[in-house]
């Protein structure tokens, strides 16, 4: 296991492509089904509008987009642009993004099943988009995100999901776990609240996966606890780099130093450890079996059409 270990921080003044013919790499694999599109939320608010190339494609902030591009209106008013683009295209501008493209294949072919089957669980016919395109769902970066080796992990796994109980199966994904990944129930939780002055900073007691259960701040006001992913969204993934906290050290100034290890919320699939998997000879469907235990491989059909959008 790679495992990544962090020291940041922070202050404490509390985020078309076809589809293939047949299945290769040892997959089997059902009937893609019926074409599906997502919408992807690229930008809010102010920004620059994008140029139409043909009737498949357009280029906006220095990208080339598959699909095509649309205006939507955000519940507070605001302005978003749109990416609309076929589901096996979305997918192929997000493994190469996520992951490099010189991975083993089989865990190109794994990435590519977990994508697809979180997405699907994200079509939202109600809203005004299903994902956006940066780490709060997936990264996707267009043409310019896509290779060869995500290409073919796409097309190599056309319509094949991960399902539970015959259902699309509820999954997540991190760079890397620290070596240990998350409880699911545990990794998610409230907002900060305000206690004044912080005049202390506790780790709440871990539970079986190594992992801090919450984090406490005892101000002059009140005291407070939280997870340490509500806390990773407060201060920011870039400088909270995982949800595996080692230790809190308050310093001068309202400053705090935070120590990790790890990349992500650390839930489901870790890609290091799938990477490593595969080195060692592991297909696509033993590592997945191994981060989703009680999953099967399947065609599932997306949340709206099976009526539990939003």
């Amino acid at each position: 296991m790679n495992r990544q270990r962090f020291v940041a921080l922070g202050t404490c003044a509390l985020a078309g492509l076809p589809r293939a013919a047949r299945a290769t790499g040892g997959l089997d694999v059902a009937d893609p089904g019926p074409a599906v599109s997502v919408r992807v939320l690229l930008a809010s608010g102010s920004f620059a509008g994008p140029e139409p190339i043909d009737a498949w494609h357009f280029g906006w902030s220095g990208r080339t987009y598959r699909g095509s591009f649309a205006n939507a209106a955000l519940p507070d008013g605001r302005s978003a642009l749109v990416n609309v683009v076929p589901l096996d295209a979305y997918l192929a501008g997000v493994i190469s993004s996520e992951i490099p493209s010189g991975w083993p294949d089989a865990m190109q072919h794994a990435q590519a099943i977990v994508s697809r089957t979180y997405v699907l669980g994200r079509l939202h016919p109600d809203k005004p988009y299903d994902v956006v395109a940066s780490e709060s769902d997936q990264h996707y970066s267009g043409i310019e995100g896509e290779s060869l080796a995500g290409r073919a992990a796409v097309d190599s796994t056309a319509g094949t999901t991960l399902t539970y109980l015959d259902a699309p199966a509820h999954v997540a994904y991190s760079s890397c776990c620290g070596g240990r990944t998350a409880d699911a129930a545990a990794a998610f939780g409230a907002p900060f609240a305000g206690i004044g002055a912080l005049r202390a900073v506790r780790l709440e007691s871990n539970g079986p996966d190594d992992r801090p259960r919450g984090i406490g701040f005892d101000g002059d006001r009140s005291s407070f606890e939280t997870t340490p992913k509500a806390f990773r969204a407060a201060l920011g993934a870039a400088v909270v780099r995982s949800t595996f906290v080692r230790s809190l050290e308050l310093g001068r100034a309202g400053s705090l130093a935070v120590t990790g290890t790890g990349r992500g919320h650390g839930v489901g699939l870790c890609q290091w450890g799938a990477r490593i998997m595969a080195y060692d000879g592991a297909s696509a469907q033993d590592i997945l079996s191994f981060y989703f235990p009680g999953t099967a491989l399947g065609h599932a059909q997306p949340e709206r059409e099976r009526g539990h959008a939003g």
